[in-house]
């Protein structure tokens, strides 16, 4: 079945966290108009609104911070993050049916925070040179935007992996030597922080949705994935190897690195897949349509892998998702197996 239809016939109760707490309904937004960016954006849009959080979206309303096919290449992978768990063996390692203290689900909860989030400050990143005075580190970044409540101050049994670790010797390294402010620890430490503020303005409120101080340990994981989610590595011997040393990224560099796996990160685990081969991310690039996109593309699942080829009358040049499949080596524990020039397959390790 190609992309597109699995999109539109996953189970509601996978993809809308809140369809039984709110009378509002929100629509698939790959069920028709599936071009539109205005309705993948409303679809964001509503869905913070019915999960009580509409605020944290409220400093970005002044400038359209999803130009292009932005929002529909974050409910892509919103939706293919969705699919991939529920047929996979990831759904046994991410959670699988366990709930909160409150009895709700956790997995579908952090999917949603993390994902439909990750790209909000992505046109910050493409303006940089706007904030680079103002923002030298990460305690310049709490300043500018109030943030109170550290992201960094956190520690999550749920991830072992030292990622977490560098994300301020990151921002320095984007900001001072490729002069860039970087979306993904903007976003992660900004959401955290709004999360928690208004988590405390509704304590005490009686009404469908929680806001137990449990929640905050989950706000946390979600916000960290985001900002882990843009963190590159490199190579030994590469171009930017010498700036990693300087500033103190040493474990970014392969093969030291240790890679991200559904043990130790598993969070980011699949939202690194999702994120790095969405297809709409590739193909709209060049001029393709999203429906057209996910029309062209047929996936299959196994426990441990899936399987990504073109469809018989597909215009999409393969290669091109095979390409961005290599950004995996050294940063996911998976295997790549390319049979053909129009079909590959991921393993899971």
């Amino acid at each position: 079945m190609n992309l597109l239809n699995q999109y539109k016939s996953l189970d509601k109760k996978i993809w809308d966290y809140y369809a039984d707490n709110t009378p509002e309904p929100i629509l698939n937004p790959f069920q028709s108009n599936i071009n539109s960016e205005r309705q993948h954006k409303q679809f964001i849009e509503k869905y913070f609104g019915k999960s009580g959080k509409r605020e944290v979206l409220q400093d970005f309303q002044d400038e359209d911070f999803f130009s292009g096919d932005r929002a529909i290449h974050t409910n892509s992978v919103f939706f293919f993050g969705l699919l991939m768990r529920e047929k996979t063996i990831i759904k046994d390692k991410l959670f699988k049916d366990k709930l909160s203290k409150m009895d709700y689900p956790i997995f579908p909860f952090l999917w949603f925070l993390s994902i439909l989030f990750h790209d909000y400050a992505m046109k910050i990143e493409n303006e940089s040179v706007k904030y680079l005075a103002d923002l030298n580190d990460v305690k310049d970044l709490m300043k500018k935007y109030d943030i109170q409540h550290n992201l960094l101050e956190r520690s999550l049994l749920d991830v072992s992996h030292y990622l977490p670790t560098l994300i301020s010797k990151y921002f320095l390294y984007r900001r001072f030597s490729s002069k860039k402010i970087d979306h993904g620890i903007f976003s992660g430490m900004y959401l955290f922080d709004r999360l928690v503020k208004i988590r405390l303005a509704n304590e005490f409120k009686k009404g469908p949705l929680s806001w137990h101080v449990s929640l905050e340990e989950k706000y946390a994981l979600a916000s960290l994935a985001i900002a882990c989610h843009n963190i590159w590595t490199t190579k030994k011997g590469s171009a930017y190897e010498s700036e990693y040393v300087k500033f103190e990224l040493k474990d970014l560099i392969i093969p030291e690195f240790k890679q991200i796996s559904l043990n130790n990160f598993p969070l980011l685990f699949l939202f690194g897949i999702v994120d790095t081969i969405d297809p709409i991310k590739i193909y709209s690039r060049i001029g393709h349509l999203p429906e057209e996109i996910l029309s062209s593309l047929e996936v299959n699942f196994t426990q441990n892998s899936f399987t990504i080829k073109n469809t018989a009358n597909s215009k999409l040049d393969f290669e091109i998702l095979q390409k961005a499949s290599n950004n995996f080596i050294g940063w996911l524990t998976v295997t790549i197996d390319i049979a053909t020039k129009n079909e590959m397959t991921i393993g899971f390790i």
